[in-house]
């Protein structure tokens, strides 16, 4: 499935929403039932996130992501500051694409766009593609898990898993009452070492209190193959 690697640079000119005359800014992305929130910046109108994030895309032609800025607030709902939605089917083929978006008043969002297995082919060399992207980057698709052991007393468990490469970490959506969930869903590491990092993926049934562990694997860089799917069997803890 088409993957595209978006990156939220920063904002300026953000609405005050808080009696300090500032705001805590944070910007939600969506996509289908996709979502992906980035870090909340503390008193400022002006915030630098530089986070990035790995989106299925379903359809390059129709899909559109979805950024709604918000202002963080403690106590009640976050307080809309802006919102913005982005076509993807004018990306080029793994080429790094600056969009500035309006979003309300003098408000405007920065992001970066990267089309990795789908666009419009560029007219760029191999060389100027590579050098377009700054540091060595992996995507991991984590489809589904089978079989799982039951963590709960009604014979299932409620899903997550937790990938790990490098000093990242990312965790999927709980599947509730299952034995078998079904994820699919993106994650992008940053890499220090390709030849010799490994994605660490544990899996984990959630609980109230505490969480158990169900499994966990890894699956080194080096033995995966770009759009083929792999197969890894969970080890018990």
């Amino acid at each position: 499935m088409p993957v595209v690697v978006l990156e939220v640079v920063s904002a300026r000119n953000l609405p005050a929403a808080d009696g300090t005359g500032s705001s805590d800014p944070f910007v939600r992305v969506t996509t289908g039932r996709q979502a992906h929130k980035t870090k909340t910046i503390k008193k400022n109108l002006h915030p630098e996130w530089y986070d990035e994030f790995a989106l299925f895309v379903e359809d390059p032609a129709t899909t559109r992501l979805q950024l709604d800025v918000f202002d963080w607030d403690a106590v009640g709902s976050h307080d809309l500051l802006g919102k913005a939605s982005v076509r993807l089917d004018h990306l080029q083929l793994n080429k790094r694409t600056t969009m500035e978006l309006p979003l309300a008043g003098r408000a405007v969002l920065t992001v970066r766009l990267r089309a990795l297995d789908f666009g419009i082919l560029p007219n760029e060399t191999d060389e100027e593609l590579l050098a377009d992207v700054e540091a060595p980057q992996v995507v991991v698709l984590l489809e589904r898990a089978a079989h799982l052991t039951a963590g709960d007393s009604s014979g299932t468990s409620d899903c997550y898993a937790q990938l790990s490469a490098g000093p990242t970490t990312h965790s999927t959506g709980v599947q509730y009452r299952t034995l078998n969930p079904v994820w699919n869903e993106a994650f992008l590491f940053n890499l220090s070492d390709p030849a010799h990092d490994c994605v660490r993926i544990e899996v984990w049934d959630k609980d109230l209190v505490g969480h158990d562990p169900l499994g966990k694997t890894s699956l080194l860089l080096t033995s995966l193959v770009a759009g083929i799917p792999m197969y890894s069997a969970l080890i018990p803890w």
